[in-house]
């Protein structure tokens, strides 16, 4: 079945006219179903990616486990929506979480491509784009650790998007995992890795 076919906005998104429209999905992975929807408030349209709670159905009859895997995505979500509410630079907005155990959920800004977008298909970047993605990432792991005293501790080419037109960073940071270390090594490696797949059209070995 189609995710987008039965899914409705959690009560509390639509309390002040907020609505969803032309909702689609886009990808379903392990425990996550992509979604892409229009979100209309009063007197703005906005284009959105909502990441629903979607358990697999090898798990149903595992209720411990669907227990973990919600409090870690719950997890990781509000760490994305406090970064949001105190406005950092450096993270995909997000503007509504459900913590509802029927739908749970939350819905962010939609962006651009991501880092494996250009990867999978050979873009070439320039030394300005890659000072510029640096940049952004490096500020999207200060603002976390400066929040959450904690590493984003999963990052890869896909949490890395195009920051929308006119935004003051030309990337941003997406999906931390839902514990971190309490250093950057990690991320600074896996950033090193990224930027030598972008440069060298090859992963590192």
């Amino acid at each position: 079945m189609d995710p987008s076919s039965s899914w409705n906005a959690p009560e509390s998104w639509r309390s002040d006219g907020t609505r969803f429209s032309d909702i689609s999905n886009v990808r379903t992975n392990p425990w996550t179903a992509v979604l892409a929807a229009k979100e209309t408030r009063p007197g703005q349209t906005l284009d959105v990616i909502i990441k629903r709670f979607a358990i697999p159905r090898d798990v149903v009859q595992d209720p411990a486990r669907i227990t973990a895997e919600r409090e870690r995505f719950l997890a990781a979500a509000k760490i994305q929506k406090d970064l949001s509410d105190i406005h950092a630079k450096g993270w995909v907005q997000v503007f509504h979480l459900s913590e509802d155990p029927e739908n749970t959920a939350f819905a962010m800004r939609k962006c651009g491509p991501s880092l494996k977008d250009y990867i999978d298909n050979r873009v070439t970047l320039s030394a300005k784009d890659l000072y510029g993605l640096v940049q952004s990432v490096l500020q999207g792991l200060h603002e976390l650790f400066e929040r959450n005293h904690r590493s984003h501790g999963n990052l890869k080419a896909s949490d890395v998007l195009v920051a929308c037109p006119g935004d003051p960073l030309p990337y941003k940071i997406s999906d931390p995992a839902s514990k971190g270390e309490e250093h950057s090594a990690n991320d600074l490696y896996a950033l090193g890795s990224i930027l030598y797949h972008l440069i060298e059209q090859r992963e590192y070995d």
